[in-house]
């Protein structure tokens, strides 16, 4: 985060009714705004080296996070929670981390001091569509109290978060797991502010019935795409509708669904290693 956000932040600090320390985050040109909490979230970072198998379980150890992680909320079409985490250095450069749907910001906490230690900023989001997947709530469900299964308003929440990002870093990356990847696909092919994306099991349709192949040949940037074997005929058709030579791709064979592909040391490092700055 610059440092002259961070000089924002404290002297802009103010006490909520309830007690909490907020402070409060200017307004971006498209109108959306954003307040944070002050919070604190245990973290791991990954420590395996890759193979060429994807056979092997990625480790992780204990590490602090740190001690300005904010809570933010990303104020557009629907109010939504997420945890701000910063590199130990100032940067303009931030990974937007999207989890599947009935899940939650927690999806990634494993990985983000790893990609805190890249120099990125990290920025997870509770999307309207979650729930309760590895054993957290989701926090802007509880405030919406409902969940929005409409692939529009994971559209939405994904556009404002990138709006919300692009006015405070001049480098926005962006990942997403399952429908979310989806999404994110249809939302940047189109969208300029975003320099990587990277996805984990996208499916080869949208809720909506929309065909990502449709919309993934559009995407110029550099574009990682990863997926277990069984999930095969959906990569493929995804991968085959793009004839640019921006994508790395990475199939696990035994890493699970979703972002559980990090779980396999190849996936992981290859990940790593392409959101490097």
């Amino acid at each position: 985060m610059p440092k002259l956000t961070l000089l924002l932040f404290f002297l802009m600090a103010c006490t909520s009714p309830d007690g909490r320390t907020t402070v409060s985050i200017g307004s971006s040109t498209s109108g959306q705004t954003g307040t944070t909490t002050s919070s604190g979230t245990n973290t791991s970072t990954g420590g395996a080296t890759g193979t060429t198998t994807a056979t092997n379980t990625a480790t992780a150890t204990n590490t602090t996070t740190s001690s300005l992680t904010q809570t933010i909320t990303v104020t557009g079409v629907n109010d939504l929670l997420a945890t701000l985490t910063p590199a130990s250095t100032a940067n303009n450069k931030i990974v937007l981390l999207f989890h599947a749907e009935n899940s939650n910001k927690h999806e990634y906490d494993t990985y983000i001091a790893s990609l805190n230690d890249l120099g990125l900023d990290t920025l997870a989001v509770d999307l309207p569509n979650g729930g309760t997947l590895f054993g957290y709530q989701n926090e802007t469900v509880e405030e919406l109290g409902q969940v929005l299964t409409d692939f529009s308003s994971l559209e939405s929440a994904i556009n404002d978060t990138i709006s919300w990002t692009s006015n405070r870093y001049t480098t926005v990356y962006v990942t997403a797991s399952s429908l979310s990847a989806a999404a994110a696909i249809e939302e940047i092919a189109t969208d300029t502010r975003v320099s990587k994306l990277a996805v984990f099991s996208a499916p080869s349709i949208t809720s909506g019935g929309e065909k990502i192949s449709n919309f993934a040949p559009l995407i110029r940037i550099p574009f990682f795409v990863a997926a277990p074997s069984t999930d095969a005929t959906d990569t493929n058709a995804l991968l085959l509708s793009c004839t640019s030579n921006n994508i790395t791709r990475e199939t696990s064979v035994d890493g699970g669904f979703g972002t559980l592909l990090l779980t396999t040391t190849v996936v992981l490092d290859a990940y790593l290693t392409f959101l490097t700055p």
